[in-house]
């Protein structure tokens, strides 16, 4: 595993794939399934915002930082998932405000796929157009009306994209605790939603 990879905040027991072997294995479930033509894709990155209760002031100072603009207070869950439905990545480190981009950079991730150390080439992740493209991280076409290769492409690329999504929804669905607002400190909140993962895995 990549050192920057290896530690907080990452769990060593949700592992992004990290040898050739794994790496190759990641990207076919991605296009067996579902006859995706779009090759290389080895997860899917997403955001979720996890409600917590209002911090004390002696835990979060500057409440407006977890204040998302849905309305409530949130920790800003980042999170890789393979196309076997398990989580690779998690970071819960960064407040509820914090753009989902700015998010996965605090991760580490982003640094990482950006240097291309972690990924060969033509292998890849998919997010959404909340994220920063780069040759190792793919977001769809931005616009609507588009010609109908880039329409195309956006629709792979959602099928990949929704592996993500439909691993918040288990994950939510399953653990009723986090169907409402976390009531612990927020160090507490992560330990449970890194539980969680962990278990849903």
């Amino acid at each position: 595993m990549h050192a920057a990879l290896d530690g907080a905040p990452f769990l060593r027991n949700i592992k992004f794939p990290s040898t050739d072997a794994e790496l190759v294995t990641k990207s076919e479930l991605f296009s067996k399934g579902q006859r995706n033509p779009l090759r290389g894709c080895v997860s899917a990155i997403d955001g979720l915002a996890l409600r917590i209760q209002r911090p004390r002031v002696t835990d979060l100072p500057d409440l407006m930082a977890s204040w998302t603009r849905k309305g409530f207070v949130a920790i800003n869950v980042q999170a890789a998932v393979g196309a076997d439905f398990n989580v690779q990545l998690l970071s819960a480190v960064t407040a509820g405000s914090c753009h989902d981009s700015t998010a996965l950079a605090t991760s580490g991730l982003a640094a990482v796929l950006g240097a291309e150390r972690l990924l060969p080439e033509g292998l890849w992740v998919a997010t959404d157009d909340a994220y920063v493209a780069g040759r190792r991280v793919l977001t769809p076409w931005a616009g609507k009306n588009l010609p109908w290769d880039k329409d195309s492409f956006n629709y792979w690329h959602s099928s990949s994209r929704t592996f993500a999504e439909q691993v918040f929804g288990q994950i939510v669905g399953r653990w009723g605790i986090s169907q409402r607002p976390l009531r612990c400190p927020l160090a507490v909140c992560s330990k449970i939603l890194r539980v969680a993962v962990k278990m849903d895995n």
